[in-house]
């Protein structure tokens, strides 16, 4: 068997549960141009020494580069600030990492002095002597600096091996920083290597000057400025299927009693890059495109390919796509298929959520059972601030739709914006606590400021912060060789007329609260029947459940919002078709405000939504008289039920 002359490192603190698309695309395109590269899943490596909720933690962590200086150590030595100076500094973060990681600070410690460095030392021994000439490296968030702790001692071990980097920490100016302030690498791609891979590859094997192409960095005087983005343009349909075989084989050697307390095993594949949102608005927060954020997609048959052939090939149907969005036709020929197949995967995409309750209902039929919606606020006018193309009410309304099917949706509150006003505070605040019966935001917190986003730009420029650096934590971790300002890709800054600290407690203790609730048994509800002479609502937010029967023009006026929100003039034209003049504008109006101190309705501006779901799975709302007159009965009965 040919012995390959390339490695792919995946290092940590890459994910347990996932293998690593950038390496199985990338050795899948090496490989159908006749270079044979192996793929090493060091991050699965690493977690089989670790106690497994320590790894597990440090994966998915965001907060001060927890995962980076782990690793600081084992990269540039004395040329960092000592450990103790990091503990000081971030001794809440570490204290979390002690819980969490069910480790304390000592162990924690020893992990970053002794076991990292022995585990680096191996794996560059036992890489070295394979006789790889081309050793890659795939970096995005916190794999940068394990990378080049691993780069360090292959270059040591062999002067005559190629070290590689590319990823997301290489886009823009980061990638020309990261190669004139780290002498253990060699070569650097900046931005889509897809089609710049296999003629680097083979440059470099063959020992021929490295082609002139977009994307490439190197250290040489001649090629100090940072080049030209790598772009793909060709199509994503002739892109080949990822290979995880190593991942599973690496996967193999992983304790049961690990895998036991991660996640499930999934799949990655790619629809499409780039937003086709953000392409036309994009959102002030977010730098995840960097510079690529033209939208490019496969066809939805090819899709379906790579989601059959990659489960035929491992026996695994939960699939999560990498892209930032999906686009809206992609989800409905998808879920069609997918539905007219019978078919049952597990699938995850990343949504706009601006989604009607037919598409939502049609994400669950069609096996999208996962989703990340960017909900981030229910405050139109801070959603308007972000560009973010929604209302808060509308994002009420998917999250009631998301529980009512079953999709799980991924969302975070997030604050911090300029603009903001106490106002959006506290509506929001109040409108949380009558949200306890939909699944709470796995966190809340303030924005990071992203390289790359419209808010780092004018932080750049002075406007709306002041006082722009990158995250403190970048300090500790890298030497002096390295521009931070240029490598970084978070920064922080101060925002200009912030909102009070005391009003921004507020949203955040009554989200607290939420999760808290959810932490009880039994868990809150809040739901509706549809009978015969009206509408009764079940109340169980609180752990006390109530009953509210109603009828006539409360029922009517309750079940004409219940789908997606309405305005006031919509639901009296409803009210007219099914009553006549048996009411006026002004009944409505008063039926309208009762619903809404109920907390049964939310209104926002002169739209009104239904808060409780149907009781019964599949039920649409009722809009015959029939179905909610009393023929006379009051129109309003509560009632206490156990």
């Amino acid at each position: 068997m040919e012995q390959a002359k390339v490695a792919f490192v995946v290092m940590p603190f890459g994910t347990v549960q996932y293998p690593s698309i950038q390496a199985g695309l990338l050795k899948a395109i090496a490989e159908r141009d006749g270079i044979k590269v192996d793929c090493h899943y060091l991050n699965l490596g690493l977690a089989r020494r670790m106690e497994p909720r320590l790894y597990n933690f440090l994966s998915s962590y965001r907060g001060p580069l927890l995962g980076e200086w782990m690793f600081s150590d084992a990269a540039f030595g004395n040329s960092v600030p000592p450990a103790e100076e990091f503990v000081k500094r971030y001794a809440e973060a570490l204290d979390l990492v002690s819980d969490r990681g069910q480790t304390d600070l000592a162990a924690l410690l020893d992990v970053r002095k002794t076991l990292i460095p022995e585990f680096l030392d191996e794996e560059a021994q036992r890489i070295v002597a394979a006789g790889y000439q081309i050793v890659c490296f795939t970096s995005t968030f916190e794999q940068n600096v394990a990378g080049i702790a691993l780069a360090r001692r292959l270059k040591s071990l062999s002067k005559s091996l190629w070290t590689v980097f590319g990823g997301s920490n290489f886009d823009g100016e980061m990638g020309r920083a990261y190669v004139d302030g780290v002498p253990w690498i060699d070569v650097a791609v900046c931005g889509e290597a897809d089609h710049i891979f296999s003629p680097l590859l083979h440059a470099l094997l063959a020992g021929h000057e490295i082609p002139s192409l977009d994307g490439i960095i190197l250290r040489d005087t001649s090629s100090a400025r940072t080049p030209r983005r790598a772009t793909f343009e060709g199509r994503m349909d002739d892109l080949p299927v990822p290979d995880y075989s190593e991942y599973f084989e690496s996967l193999e050697t992983v304790p049961s009693s690990y895998k036991q307390q991660t996640n499930p095993i999934t799949l990655l594949i790619e629809g499409s890059r780039g937003c086709w949102w953000g392409d036309k608005h994009h959102c002030k927060f977010c730098g995840l495109n960097g510079l690529g954020m033209r939208f490019r997609s496969k066809s939805t048959e090819r899709i379906v390919e790579d989601i059959e052939t990659l489960s035929r090939r491992h026996r695994i149907a939960r699939i999560n796509a990498v892209d930032n969005i999906i686009g809206r036709e992609q989800a409905t020929q998808l879920t069609r298929y997918m539905k007219s197949k019978e078919l049952d995967y597990d699938l995850f995409f990343e949504i706009k959520a601006n989604l009607s309750r037919d598409e939502i209902q049609a994400l669950s039929e069609g096996c999208i059972t996962h989703v990340q919606p960017g909900i981030e606020s229910f405050s139109s006018r801070v959603l308007k601030l972000m560009d973010k193309g929604i209302t808060g009410i509308q994002n009420v309304n998917s999250l009631r739709w998301f529980a009512y099917y079953g999709v799980h949706a991924f969302w975070n509150l997030i604050f911090g914006f300029p603009g903001e006003s106490r106002r959006d505070y506290e509506d929001q605040r109040d409108l949380v606590r009558k949200l306890h019966f939909l699944p709470p935001p796995r966190g809340i917190g303030p924005i990071w400021i992203e390289r790359f986003s419209p808010y780092f730009r004018d932080a750049v420029e002075g406007r709306h912060f002041r006082d722009l650096k990158p995250h403190d934590s970048y300090g500790y971790i890298y030497p002096a060789s390295v521009n931070v300002a240029q490598a970084a890709y978070f920064f922080e800054a101060e925002l200009v007329d912030a909102v009070d600290t005391s009003t921004v407690s507020s949203l955040t203790n009554a989200v607290k609260d939420w999760r808290d609730r959810w932490q009880l048994e039994p868990l809150p509800t809040l739901a509706y029947q549809k009978l015969s002479n009206g509408v009764r609502v079940i109340d169980g937010r609180s752990m006390e459940t109530k009953s509210y029967f109603y009828t006539d023009l409360l029922a009517c006026a309750f079940l004409q919002c219940v789908d997606r929100p309405r305005s006031a003039s919509n639901i009296f034209d409803q009210v007219k078709n099914l009553f006549g003049d048996s009411y006026s504008a002004l009944e409505l109006d008063g039926a309208l405000a009762m619903l809404v101190m109920r907390d049964f309705i939310i209104q926002e501006g002169d739209l009104f939504l239904a808060l409780p779901l149907p009781l019964r799975r599949g039920r649409r709302s009722a809009t015959s008289r029939d179905a909610i007159s009393s023929r006379g009965a009051a129109s309003e009965i509560e009632a206490m039920v156990s």
